[in-house]
């Protein structure tokens, strides 16, 4: 299985990385997980 590593963060300005691996969109992990740090809505960081 393969894996793609994303650069997020959350709303409050915590950065994170995100593991994505086959079958599955970085949008429906954002969707799906809160900040580890704070529990505020993730985003996606620009390349």
């Amino acid at each position: 299985m393969a894996s793609m590593l994303f650069k997020i963060k959350c709303e409050k300005g915590h950065k994170a990385n995100a593991l994505i691996w086959d079958g599955q969109t970085i949008e429906n992990y954002i969707e799906s997980k809160k900040c580890n740090s704070c529990g505020a809505l993730l985003h996606q960081l620009s390349k």
